[in-house]
């Protein structure tokens, strides 16, 4: 999956599992869409999430990492 932006607003970036749909949300937005990526991919590894560090994934939530 991707990290996504709903209805183009880059504040709210969101990261969806490829496994099994599970998501998390930038907790501090960004009108910079490189800036909200690196946030939240930190936050991300921060909870055990795993993959490419890219938007454009895999990403991989910790129960589907397990």
């Amino acid at each position: 999956m991707t990290a996504i932006p709903p209805h183009d607003d880059v504040s709210k970036l969101t990261l969806v599992c490829d496994g099994c749909g599970d998501s998390v949300s930038e907790n501090k937005p960004s009108a910079d869409y490189r800036a909200a990526w690196l946030l939240l991919w930190q936050q991300a590894v921060h909870a055990s999430w795993k993959g490419n560090a890219r938007p454009i994934g895999p990403h991989y939530c910790p129960e589907c990492e397990a």
